[in-house]
């Protein structure tokens, strides 16, 4: 079975799951969001594991396994950095850390455009705030910021 079947595999089943679990939240408004990206990622699983886009690869190469190129100290200032990220929402709030997380992570991916990364880094804040705070009404982690 190739890699990419078994990503979507895991992915479809976490999906499936965390939706059926989800099923049990009875206020409706807060769900909806989740709910719909949740069938999002079940939907485009399914497709990977169709092999829908036709992913071309040599027979004889062993290019096919995802796994064989990772870069394992950025895997794990990246594990490390979400970990300090999610401590740091219960201290500082959740939209200051986002923000302080994606600038950090956008810029040790690209150094290059850190301006860049703030306008992106701004811009999904925004969204965030849109969607959390105007939309759905949902309450966001409040630390000493915002």
């Amino acid at each position: 079975m190739k890699s990419h079947r078994i990503i979507a595999l895991v992915l479809f089943l976490s999906a499936s799951y965390l939706y059926i679990t989800s099923l049990s939240i009875k206020y409706l408004p807060s769900i909806i969001f989740p709910r719909i990206i949740l069938i999002v990622i079940a939907f485009l699983s399914v497709l990977l594991f169709l092999n829908v886009g036709k992913v071309t690869a040599d027979k004889d190469s062993t290019k096919d396994d995802i796994f064989t190129n990772i870069n394992y100290f950025k895997l794990i200032i990246t594990i490390i950095s979400t970990i300090i990220y999610v401590k740091m929402i219960e201290i500082i709030g959740f939209y200051s850390s986002t923000f302080i997380y994606l600038v950090w992570l956008l810029f040790y991916v690209d150094k290059k455009k850190i301006k860049m990364n703030i306008m992106i880094s701004i811009g999904v804040i925004t969204l965030f705030y849109i969607i959390f705070k105007i939309w759905l009404k949902i309450p966001t982690p409040i630390g000493v910021f915002i």
